[in-house]
């Protein structure tokens, strides 16, 4: 069966629906910043184990003195192989940078998202452990907005292994699969600052269809179209009141 596109009226019409429950559901419907999404993929500072320092390391983030590291743009990976790859690297890694905050942005909520980290990734945020993220194909989002200062820089660190680990999908070793899964920080980083009161992230939410904004199309045709929109919100206020789509 074939269903024609969705006409552009109500496309538009569902976006603009959208933003409009947004907006009404500011403390401050004139001046509030809803959402601001940075992209933090430059001044990286990275480090390759040699097999002896991923052999003696303990899994937690340490005093490094990372003057001496590599200056990296994401995404990155770290080792670039040849065209055939016989002998892939993997290993223990770091990445490490460091976030200045602006004034603006105390009050707000603070997440770090990460679109894509090989395989096994450690994030700490000013010396504390944040996650444990286990899987290099899925994105993460931490809440860092309780380990900032806006006082001073701030550090953070991610501790990246792709050593075989029957533990973590696909599971079997590297020299059995006919695919190579590179390490590193292989996709975006961005840093989202939103108002307390927020649309959630869809994969920190871990809401089994929620979360986010969940978009369904019961009904597309050339005549008609059904779209419906629903929204995770959550408030983060003291006083919950004047929130009303």
């Amino acid at each position: 069966m074939h269903l024609s596109p969705i006409p552009k009226t109500l496309r538009f019409l569902s976006i603009g629906i959208l933003f409009c429950a947004i907006a009404m559901c500011g403390k401050n419907e004139t001046t509030a910043e809803f959402r601001r999404n940075i992209l933090l993929n430059d001044q990286w500072k990275f480090k390759r184990c040699a097999p002896l320092e991923a052999a003696l390391e303990t899994f937690k983030e340490t005093d490094y003195d990372d003057a001496s590291w590599e200056t990296v743009s994401l995404p990155h990976t770290p080792q670039i192989e040849p065209l055939v790859v016989n002998d892939q690297w993997q290993g223990i890694c770091w990445y490490r940078r460091h976030l200045d905050l602006k004034e603006s942005h105390q009050g707000k909520k603070i997440f770090i998202e990460f679109e894509g980290a090989m395989q096994i990734a450690g994030v700490w945020v000013n010396g504390r452990l944040k996650t444990i993220h286990y899987g290099g194909y899925l994105p993460f989002t931490i809440d860092i907005t309780d380990d900032v200062s806006f006082r001073q820089s701030n550090l953070i660190a991610v501790r990246l292994d792709n050593r075989d680990n029957p533990e973590v999908p696909p599971g079997k070793p590297l020299k059995d699969l006919d695919f190579c899964m590179y390490g590193g920080l292989y996709r975006n980083v961005r840093m989202h600052v939103t108002d307390r009161l927020h649309i959630t992230d869809a994969v920190q939410a871990n809401r089994t269809a929620g979360g986010g904004v969940f978009i369904r199309v019961p009904v597309a045709g050339s005549k008609r179209a059904q779209i419906r929109v629903q929204t995770h919100f959550v408030n983060e206020y003291r006083d919950q009141t004047g929130c009303s789509v």
